[in-house]
């Protein structure tokens, strides 16, 4: 009988030990217990200023709609941007630098109307957001270059 009450205090024990300490949790789209960003309860807007992107590609529909491609240069894919509260978006080039003569970190501009807008403007480019989650945002516009129509998507990953 004794050898099973200190079976069970220790089991016990155990259960209280076990049941106390706090894991991280991926639900739903948002992150909890890690101490990281989540988009829970943040409207468009708090989406894009709660941590850094890294601008992770950019693709064009290509003239016919129905196949994408890549055109993105290898330079723009370490580049980092911070998009920050007044319109200002930080925006650091990274090791391969695109442009040598405007500075590895530089300035520029973003907004929206508001935070639960759909749209937004990047370089005074306006984007319409497909989809925002903790690790990916999705941007899409449609242009001319001059023969017929094509959609660009744009593909931002958390840094």
């Amino acid at each position: 009988m004794k050898k099973n009450s200190w079976l069970i205090t220790l089991s016990m024990a155990g259960i209280l030990i076990f049941s106390a300490c706090k894991k991280d949790n991926v639900e739903g789209g948002s992150i909890t217990g890690s101490g990281s960003a989540t988009t829970e309860g943040k409207n468009k807007m708090e989406i894009v200023m709660m941590q850094d992107w890294r601008w992770a590609d950019e693709l064009d529909s290509a003239e016919n709609g129905s196949q994408w491609t890549s055109n993105m240069l290898d330079c723009n894919k370490d580049d980092v941007y911070s998009f920050k509260a007044a319109g200002v978006v930080t925006i650091n080039e990274g090791a391969d630098d695109c442009d040598p003569g405007i500075g590895q970190v530089y300035n520029s501009t973003w907004s929206m109307q508001n935070g639960t807008s759909k749209y937004i403007k990047v370089h005074e480019i306006q984007w319409e957001i497909l989809s925002q989650t903790n690790d990916e945002m999705i941007f899409e516009r449609t242009y001319n270059p001059g023969s017929e129509d094509h959609v660009i998507r744009q593909y931002w990953r958390k840094n």
